[in-house]
């Protein structure tokens, strides 16, 4: 399984550490070196089997979907939506793959960075206070627009593309790391087939279908 080159950052001083500690304690040494296997897994990229479709809106986050509403007047604003639409969102626990990936196919027309606050991601405030990356996706059918959050411990968001960038559905396109959250907005004219409490898969997952 691919490892993103981003972890070396964070385990190769745990493992150093337990190196040293092999001979000094031999507790601490286990304990740093399974801190080390843990970051190396968390950081994990598995291939997947994308789903392309023009019909389809794709999952950019492996996790649990912990809200399902219509968007209000006051983030219609926010995310630069007009009509009505459907804001889902995808809560990333340690435990989940952090590789995001595009949930359509496109050119990236919006891409902004905010530095926020470290609440924890399934709260509420989290979507507009906390650290976060927006992103457009637009293509002759639609614009996507989709929100990378960062949690209570996440280092920082990492985007893969730049301004421009034409990608394909399921592309990888960035991610957070350490516990996060994606808001994603459906658009009006697309039937929303996932419901709460409900696990998802980037890039497999179907969210949404165009409405018939």
């Amino acid at each position: 399984m691919k490892i993103r080159r981003e972890s070396v950052v964070f385990f190769i001083p745990f493992l150093l550490t337990g190196t040293v500690f092999i001979w000094i304690n031999a507790f601490l040494a286990l304990l740093f070196f399974c801190i080390t296997l843990f970051i190396i897994y968390f950081f994990r990229d598995p291939e997947r089997e994308v789903t392309q479709s023009r019909e389809a809106i794709l999952s950019p986050a492996d996790g649990k979907i912990i809200l399902k509403r219509i968007v209000s007047e006051e983030e219609k604003g926010e995310f630069d939506v007009s009509n009505e639409a459907t804001k889902l969102s995808i809560f990333m626990s340690i435990f989940n793959v952090h590789v995001n990936r595009a949930p359509i196919s496109g050119k990236i027309v919006k891409m902004e960075h905010k530095k926020g606050k470290k609440y924890p991601a399934f709260c509420k405030k989290s979507s507009t206070k906390n650290e976060h990356m927006n992103f457009e996706i637009r293509n002759d059918i639609m614009p996507i627009t989709f929100r990378l959050i960062a949690g209570l411990v996440a280092q920082r968001i990492k985007s893969f593309k730049e301004m421009g960038d034409f990608v394909t559905a399921g592309e990888r396109i960035g991610m957070i790391k350490f516990g996060s959250r994606v808001d994603i907005i459906i658009p009006e004219g697309w039937d929303v087939f996932v419901k709460l409490n409900q696990k998802v898969l980037a890039g497999e997952t179907i969210l949404a279908k165009k409405s018939i």
